[in-house]
């Protein structure tokens, strides 16, 4: 893969992203999780400082029937072993019609930076990740109702995420040069 330059850094990060999800791997969950902390930051960060503008960010998530399970309403238990009915994707003041990819990959950053993260499980394991986003960072700590986005992904649902967000972004470049 050669040395990453500064001006290919993310897409080598993404491409070596893409290379460690296909390998052995002891907790399978958290290297999940740290693959989707790299896929949002990175691509996000270098969208923020202009450095990269993917056309794909803008696009709605209807055009994506590979993310069509952010539709779904789901059932999880929470630590207190306590059932809660939801939908996988909740945005106060949009509907599912009106959102974004990038609308998503920026409420997933504030959700990651501010701790606003919640594991759920089936019997002893890890299931999945409850993940929200707070109009007021305060508020994140607190846990409660008001959030302005939640999404609910299981280990799977994250892995479709990861590789979704990688290549789309990889052919966009790609596709550019």
């Amino acid at each position: 893969m050669g040395y990453p330059t500064v001006s290919q850094f993310d897409k080598q990060f993404i491409a070596r992203t893409i290379e460690n999800l296909d390998g052995e791997v002891k907790n399978t969950f958290t290297h999940l999780l740290n693959s989707l902390l790299g896929l949002v930051i990175c691509p996000r960060q270098w969208n923020t400082l202009g450095r990269r503008i993917p056309v794909f960010f803008a696009c709605k998530l209807i055009d994506f029937s590979e993310l069509d399970f952010l539709k779904e309403a789901t059932t999880f238990s929470d630590e207190y072993n306590k059932n809660h009915e939801i939908y996988k994707l909740s945005f106060r003041g949009k509907k599912y019609e009106e959102i974004t990819l990038k609308d998503v990959i920026d409420k997933l950053r504030h959700s990651i930076a501010h701790q606003s993260i919640r594991p759920t499980k089936e019997e002893n394991k890890w299931e999945g990740i409850i993940f929200r986003s707070y109009p007021a960072d305060p508020i994140a700590a607190l846990w409660e109702d008001n959030f302005s986005m939640q999404m609910y992904l299981t280990q799977s649902e994250i892995r479709t995420l990861v590789l979704f967000i990688a290549q789309r972004y990889l052919d966009e470049l790609d596709h550019d040069n």
